[in-house]
């Protein structure tokens, strides 16, 4: 089954959620253009290595080079932010 990405973004930023772009070479699953489509709808992302041992955490490269695949600037991404600003963000 195929997920309608425009109606789980919309709904993202009409409950106020976020969306992770993740690293995981076997996952990748937020591509390029879901992340200029998320960018669009001004729906913050995080990156994310999806790691599980630290030699996964090279995995990052993979995610950010999908985010800036799609446009996605600092201000785009949750985790870009200092403690502070993040725990702000993320109060509900």
């Amino acid at each position: 089954m195929r997920v309608n990405m425009e109606i789980l973004m919309d709904a993202a930023v009409e409950r106020g959620c976020y969306l992770e772009v993740n690293g995981q070479p076997q996952r990748l699953d937020l591509y390029d253009e879901y992340c200029l489509m998320a960018k669009e709808r001004k729906l913050k992302l995080s990156l994310s290595t999806d790691a599980h041992s630290a030699d996964q955490l090279d995995y990052m490269a993979l995610c950010m080079g999908q985010a800036r695949r799609g446009w996605i600037e600092a201000d785009d991404v949750i985790n870009t932010r200092s403690w502070r600003a993040l725990k702000q963000l993320l109060r509900r």
